[in-house]
């Protein structure tokens, strides 16, 4: 949504982003296994703009408004294994699902992660690990008062990571 407005020369404005509450958990050395699961709640609907000394309060409202009545609250989700082969080797799993935040728009998305370490010598490993995500996502590319184009999306994505890791 795009909003309008003469101001009065310069002016400075702040974004409140949305409030954000985590809690995880991690099972350790559960006959070589570990177990970790973690919940983040983000409130979409109580991000805001706040113009600084000016009088633009009635578009300030209005953006506001706009912004809780297009968003919802979620709650994000995520767990993931690992287990430790030997003292050499160790492979994860984990699965990631955060909810579509805009109402009316299904564009959740999901990430399923792999990887492991692997020791090269004593105090080196090397990691390696990829995540495969995916979601549906929908643009607005213009709009008049008789027509609107959207844009529909399928997004997947999948990055490869590696890094060495040293101990001393």
């Amino acid at each position: 949504v795009q909003f309008t407005d003469d101001a009065p020369g310069e002016f400075s404005y702040k974004i409140v982003r949305p409030q954000r509450f985590k809690v995880g958990a991690t099972a350790k050395n559960l006959a070589g296994f570990t177990i970790s699961a973690s919940a983040e709640a983000v409130q979409y609907s109580n991000g805001e703009v706040r113009f600084d000394g000016i009088g633009l309060s009635d578009l300030e409202r209005s953006i506001n408004s706009t912004v809780s009545s297009n968003l919802n609250d979620v709650i994000n989700l995520r767990g993931g294994i690992e287990y430790e082969l030997n003292d050499s080797f160790t492979p994860r799993l984990g699965y990631g699902f955060f909810p579509s935040p805009q109402k009316g728009i299904n564009s959740e998305c999901q990430f399923i992660n792999g990887g492991s370490s692997a020791e090269l010598t004593k105090g080196l490993k090397f990691d390696l690990g990829m995540q495969y995500s995916f979601w549906d996502d929908q643009y607005q590319l213009y709009s008049t008062a008789t027509v609107s184009a959207v844009a529909q999306e399928d997004v997947t994505r999948l990055p490869v990571m590696a890094g060495i890791r040293m101990n001393v």
